[in-house]
């Protein structure tokens, strides 16, 4: 089983059928993009925010209290 994913083993199939190969990328790549562009947009922001509690932070909160 480990032997039939070897690269040595997926080149010689490759190479054997070149066209099979190119369609399976396109493929690939048709099934991608709309899977990034639906999950991309969720992940994303431009909201920021402090990770630890900073001393800038804690001083700018006594400074507007």
């Amino acid at each position: 089983m480990l032997d039939s994913l070897s690269p040595e083993a997926l080149a010689r199939r490759s190479m054997a059928r070149p066209w099979l190969t190119i369609a399976v990328w396109v493929v690939a790549f048709l099934v991608a993009m709309p899977l990034a562009g639906l999950v991309l947009p969720n992940v994303m922001t431009t909201q920021w925010r402090f990770v630890s509690d900073l001393e800038s932070k804690r001083a700018q909160e006594l400074i507007e209290e």
